[in-house]
Order: C-alpha cells, then structure tokens, then sequence
C-alpha cells in the first residue's frame, strides 16, 4: 500500500485520496446510505476517522521521505 492508498477500513466507508503532496493531503467520502446515523446525519466517527486516515497518510508520507 503507498501513503496515497487507503486502508480497507478507509475503502470500506469510501474514503477516496485527491491528493497528497508535501504541502497538502486533500480526501473525500461520498455521503451514502451506510455512513450515516439513523436521522440522517453523517456519523461523527466517520468524520473522526476522515481525520486520522488523512494525517496518517502524511505522517507516513514524511517518514518515508525521511528515511528516504
């Protein structure tokens, strides 16, 4: 798996990876029926979860480049 690709955990809500550059790691997820709570709202975790896969993906991106 490269620093750009989703975990299966991040493909399986639908996490998708725009871009990851030095300056910026941009992603998305496409709102549907299984990411959402009962009323109708996205659920917090996968917003929680938007947040540590993509500075994840930058933590590993700048060890890499570091070890590099």
């Amino acid at each position: 798996m490269s620093y750009q690709e989703p975990s299966p955990f991040d493909s399986h809500y639908g996490l998708v990876v725009d871009e990851a550059t030095d300056e910026v790691v941009k992603g998305r997820v496409p709102v549907r029926p299984h990411v959402l709570q009962p009323i109708g709202l996205v659920h917090g975790g996968v917003h929680a979860a938007i947040a540590e896969a993509l500075a994840s993906l930058e933590q590993l991106k700048l060890r890499n480049d570091t070890v590099a």
